[in-house]
């Protein structure tokens, strides 16, 4: 081998040596090509991706374990050093350069260091020398994964979890084709899985945990048939499980929880003969529960909660003996629980709660003797808990709240020894707590809240020594609160409110030195709160709102230094409130609202300056707001109302700059109100009202973006509305009625396009209402301009107030007409009330498309025409229909019977004529007697004004438990129907200036609850009934100027009554008119046509009577005998006196 040059130059002896010369040169540049050669051949082989390694053929594999090792010993160093070359150094080193290393774990990693087998976290093969393992977990490294490592074809393991890794899991990793272990979980990553991994035929361990992937889980996986262990758990992957899954015949675990997967749980899962461990919880898996899975022999854990499974349990499921733990909380499964499940004898954990499961707890559950947690809340099982589940004395935690158990608490229990935990909170559980219960000596919480229990708290529940927790809350428990309770020297929370317990607050529960949280609120408490509550240093809330409790608050409760919340309000609790109070630094909650509290507020409440919520309300507080609590820069709730304090409200309120509610309202504040509020930004709600704030409205509260509500009522403010409220953007409710403002609505009120309410009644507002106004305030309920002085007319807008409930105009001097499309169809119009103003015209149509009407007050106005029968259409609403006082006309409306619910009804003043109904027993509204409890709350509000009792009367807030019939004034005649007796809730009936004539039913004694009757100036003839002698409540009574005759009916009541209402009756007698006389001749009385005697004699005659009785006699004889005209007309005037009336055999002068 060479190359060989001859060169031959004739007739010389140099041609040998040049050859050889040449030959020498030739064989050194072969050995140097030979040479270069093999070192390109060998770096090719190790740069090609697959199975070419330094001195093996192509497709040889070494005999590489995976038991893990430790760095490479220096025996292996000749063997790297002949074998592996500085290619996998460089590889490393491009890894290290991707890192970021801020504790220099990696400082030992070099370029020229040639054996990387000794580098932290490597771990080569002592045979071949190359890399198999890179094991750097939990070194707090960052950085990005390089893509270089898919060139160590040897690598057998990859651990580099929990760190803080960020980018993207290389693709290349599928070309590690002897990888095993992937384990990247608890870092940073994000992008979606590689699906080259699918490539990994080696691989057994995949752990991608804990990082933020994304995108589909790659079916591809499928094909590492070796797959062991697949954990994706907590990412963000989506799409479907992979059916292709189904072909791990060999994995064991699968963590798929935490995810964002969709669609239902593959079937073929089921051939996944190996698997022990399937968790798929916290995704969105939809679908039912394949009963496939039963197949799975050797399941021990299925975790598939939170998701939005449905249909009902698989029974399937009691196939897999092995199961451990089953876990399908949080879906909506349906159906009944399975009573086979009672064959997983090896079930541990069971928690099927937050579903919709029904029917009742399987008794076959007692089966599951090695069950730890038996978790069923949160579904609508009914029936009552087993007495069998006391079997279970491996049980720690049993959950069975918000049910619709039923039935008591089984004794049983209490065998349950190892107990723990006892949820059985939201039930429909009955009787007493068992006294059996005081024997589970484990159990550290036990929640009985909402139910229904009754009798006492056991005592012997003071023997649970280990009881953290206690919570009975909302049941119906009377007696004391045991005072063995203080042995508990763990208890922290003991909740015991809302019930009927009765007693004082036992001392000894001042000795549960551990305790944090005492809730006793909405008892019958009484007795005073023990002073020895001020060693209980860990309190951090007392709350022992509404319950009896008397005497004073102790001052050693400032003792309790970390205390966040104090409630006592709703209690008898009097005298001043503890100055040391204030040492509690840390209070967050201080309510001691609706107490007998006196003094002043106290300064030092200023140094709690962590309090959020301060409510002293409804106490007798005195003397003026201090200015200390605005130190309260954390403070939201600040009630003073309805006390007694005094003085002007502070301005440095205006510092307290996270207010969002200020209620001093019920006081006797004066002076301004400060401009400086306009300074909390955050305020929500601002009540002044009811003291004697005098002085303007200031412009500066228009910077209130935030507030809703402004209650500014009744008052001595003055001056005009400023246009700046209009600036109010977030405002709901503005009352500012009972003051003395003026001037004009501002039409800036207009931009307040939330506002709901706006009250301005009775000031002194003048002008017209701003025509536009109604354009812009689409969403107001209630509109009060009533008792001012406005004019104009009613904006045509207001026609089209779709959302208001309220509108009330009344006492203005509004004239005109009212828009023609008020209420019309889908108007939410409840009460309409524009009384005593100057309105003309006729009644708009368009209110009897008012589905909601229930008052309608259009009274003391120039309305004409007839009363619109279209009215009727409101018969299922209409409570008070009011249209007098106008220049109605027209018959009188039948039609009005058939409005079952009308209370107040007054036509008077008008010109109807006709006669009554025949059918008022109809009108199912009078008779009744109406209540508060069963009236409608929401026409409280309305006020109206009624003639009743010889006048005029208001009835404010009201409306709906007084009633009022009111057709005076009109052109009706006939007899007036007995069917009126049938309104038996009556209150009011004004029948005055008509003309009525015939008798006065006897049927109005009927009406029990009627106070005033009015039958004033008819043509009503015949007696008083003296059935009228029943009344009970009647206090007013006119019956003047008719043809009435007989005697007044005697009462206790009747007596009361004044005589001006009997006048006009030439024919009535007796008291509180003159007594009647008797005739002379001596006929025996009978009874009237009434079915009594119309009459009573007096049982004595004065000798003064009987003297003037022989002289008129005497003079009568006279004038008969001698027809003397002279006599007479002396005697008896110019006309002879009227007939007299004669009653059976006596007769009534």
């Amino acid at each position: 081998m060479g190359l060989q040059i001859s060169v031959h130059y004739p007739g010389t002896g140099t041609g040998v040596a040049m050859e050889r010369t040449l030959l020498h040169v030739g064989m050194q540049w072969s050995i140097l090509f030979l040479l270069f050669c093999l070192w390109a051949g060998c770096y090719r082989a190790y740069s090609l991706e697959g199975d070419v390694f330094w001195g093996t053929a192509v497709g040889g594999r070494p005999d590489v374990q995976r038991l893990r090792r430790g760095p490479g010993s220096d025996e292996d160093f000749s063997a790297f050093a002949a074998a592996a070359g500085p290619s996998e150094v460089e590889v490393l080193i491009e890894f290290r350069r991707m890192l970021e290393d801020p504790t220099n774990q990696l400082s030992g990693w070099k370029l020229n260091d040639t054996n990387p087998c000794l580098w932290t976290g490597v771990r080569c093969n002592s045979s071949s020398g190359q890399v198999v393992s890179i094991n750097l977990a939990s070194m707090q490294l960052g950085g990005f994964i390089s893509s270089s490592l898919g060139n160590l074809s040897s690598l057998q393991e990859l651990e580099l979890s929990n760190n803080s890794f960020s980018g993207t899991l290389p693709r290349t990793l599928g070309n590690c084709a002897r990888l095993e272990n992937l384990s990247v979980s608890q870092n940073n990553l994000t992008g979606p899985i590689p699906s080259e991994l699918g490539d990994l035929e080696e691989l057994r361990f995949v752990s991608l945990w804990a990082n933020q992937l994304t995108g589909t889980i790659p079916a591809s996986l499928s094909r590492c048939e070796n797959l062991l262990q697949l954990e994706l758990h907590q990412n963000n992957l989506t799409g479907r499980v992979p059916s292709e899954f189904g072909r791990l015949r060999n994995v064991v675990l699968m963590n798929l929880f935490r995810n964002e997967l969709t669609g239902s749980i593959p079937t073929s899962l089921a051939n996944c003969s190996h698997l022990q461990q399937l968790a798929l919880s916290y995704n969105r898996l939809t679908g039912g529960l394949p009963t496939e899975l039963g197949d799975l022999h050797d399941l021990e854990i299925l975790f598939l909660g939170v998701n939005q499974l449905t249909g009902d349990i698989p029974v399937s499921i009691s196939r897999c003996s092995k199961m451990i733990q089953l876990d399908l909380n949080f879906n909506n499964l349906t159906g009944q629980i399975p009573s086979e499940l009672g064959r997983l004898k090896n079930l541990t954990l069971l928690t099927l709660h937050h579903n919709s499961l029904e029917g009742t707890i399987p008794t076959s559950l007692s089966n599951c003797t090695q069950i730890q947690v038996l978790s069923l809340s949160a579904n609508q099982l009914t029936g009552e808990i087993p007495s069998e589940l006391g079997r279970l004395e491996n049980l720690i935690t049993l959950r069975l709240s918000e049910n619709r158990l039923t039935g008591r608490i089984p004794v049983s229990l209490a065998n349950c020894s190892q107990l723990e935990q006892l949820f059985l909170y939201t039930n429909l559980l009955s009787g007493e707590i068992p006294t059996e219960l005081g024997r589970l000596k484990n159990l550290w919480l036990l929640d009985m809240i909402e139910n229904r229990l009754t009798g006492t708290i056991p005592a012997s529940l003071g023997n649970c020594s280990s009881l953290v927790e206690l919570y009975v809350t909302s049941n119906q428990l009377t007696g004391q609160i045991p005072s063995e309770l203080g042995r508990l020297q763990r208890l922290s929370y003991f909740n015991a409110d809302i019930n009927f317990l009765a007693g004082s607050i036992p001392i000894s529960l001042s000795n549960c030195s551990m305790l944090k949280v005492l809730i006793l609120s909405q008892n019958n408490l009484t007795g005073s709160i023990p002073v020895e509550f001020g060693g209980l240093e860990f309190l951090l809330r007392l709350l022992l709102r509404q319950n009896d409790l008397v005497g004073v608050i102790p001052s050693s409760l400032g003792n309790c230094s970390q205390l966040l919340g104090l409630d006592f309000a709703v209690n008898l609790l009097s005298g001043e409130v503890p100055s040391e109070l204030g040492n509690l630094i840390y209070l967050e909650l201080f309510r001691l609202a609706r107490n007998k509290l006196t003094g002043t507020i106290n300064p030092s409440l200023g140094n709690c300056t962590n309090v959020d919520d301060f409510e002293m309300s409804n106490n007798l507080l005195s003397g003026q707001i201090p200015s200390e609590l605005c130190n309260m820069q954390k403070l939201r709730i600040l009630f003073l109302w309805n006390n007694r304090l005094t003085g002007p409200i502070p301005t440095s309120l205006s510092k307290c700059s996270a207010l969002e509610n200020l209620q001093l309202s019920d006081n006797q504040l004066e002076g301004s109100i400060p401009g400086s509020l306009s300074n909390l930004s955050s305020l929500i709600f601002l009540t002044l009202n009811n003291n004697q704030v005098n002085g303007s409205i200031p412009a500066s509260l228009g910077k209130l973006q935030l507030v809703e509500e402004l209650w500014l009522f009744e008052n001595q403010l003055s001056g005009s509305i400023p246009d700046s409220l209009g600036n109010c953007s977030s405002m709901k409710f503005l009352y500012l009625q009972e003051n003395q403002l003026s001037g004009q609505i501002p039409l800036a009120l207009g931009n307040l396009h939330n506002l709901r309410e706006l009250v301005m009644s009775r000031n002194k507002l003048s002008s017209s209402i701003p025509q536009d106004l109604g354009v812009f305030l689409q969403a107001v309920e209630i509109l009060d301009f009533s008792n001012n002085d406005l004019d104009g007319r009613v904006p045509s807008n207001f026609g089209n107030l779709s959302s208001i409930v309220r509108l009330k105009l009344g006492r203005n001097k509004i004239d005109g007409t009212l828009p023609a499309g008020l209420g019309g169809s889908g108007s939410s119009l409840q009460s309409l009330t524009v009384a005593e103003n100057r309105i003309s015209g006729q009644i708009p149509v368009s209110l009897s498309e008012c589905q909601e009407l229930i008052v309608l007050d259009l009274s003391y106005n120039l309305f004409s025409g007839s009363l619109p029968w279209t009215l009727q259409n409101q018969a299922a609403s209409l409570r008070v229909l009011m249209v007098g006082s106008n220049n109605l006309t027209g018959p009188f409306p039948d039609w009005i019977t058939s409005m079952p619910s009308l209370q107040v009804l007054d036509l008077s003043n008008n010109k109807f004529s006709g006669s009554l109904p025949l059918d008022l027993s109809r009108l199912l509204g009078f008779s009744k007697r109406i209540t508060m409890e069963s009236s409608n709350k929401e026409v409280l509000r309305d006020e109206i004004r009624v003639f009743a009792k010889g006048g005029g009367l208001e009835l404010k807030y009201v409306v709906s438990i007084r009633t009022s019939f009111d057709v005076s004034g009109n052109l009706l005649t006939g007899n007036l129907p007995e069917q009126i007796g049938s309104l038996q809730g009556l209150l009011y009936l004004t029948l005055s200036r008509n003309l009525f004539d015939g008798p006065i039913p006897s049927s109005l004694s009927n009406l029990e609850y009627l106070e005033s009757l009015d039958l004033s100036r008819n043509k009503l003839s015949g007696q008083i009934p003296t059935s009228f002698s029943t009344f009970t409540k009647l206090v007013y009574l006119d019956v003047s100027y008719n043809n009435l005759t007989g005697p007044i009916p005697t009462s206790t009541q009747l007596q009361t009554l004044n005589a001006t209402g009997f006048i006009g009756n030439p024919g009535l007698c007796g008291f509180p008119l003159d007594p009647c006389r008797i005739s002379s001749t001596p006929v025996t009385a009978h009874s009237s046509s009434s079915g009594g005697l119309s009459w009573a004699i007096d049982d004595w005659v004065s000798l003064p009577a009987s003297l003037a009785g022989f002289f008129i006699g005497f003079v009568g004889f006279i004038a008969l005998v001698f027809g003397l005209d002279r006599v007479r007309v002396f005697f008896f005037g110019s006309e002879p006196p009227p007939a007299p009336t004669r009653y059976g055999a006596y007769t009534y002068l």
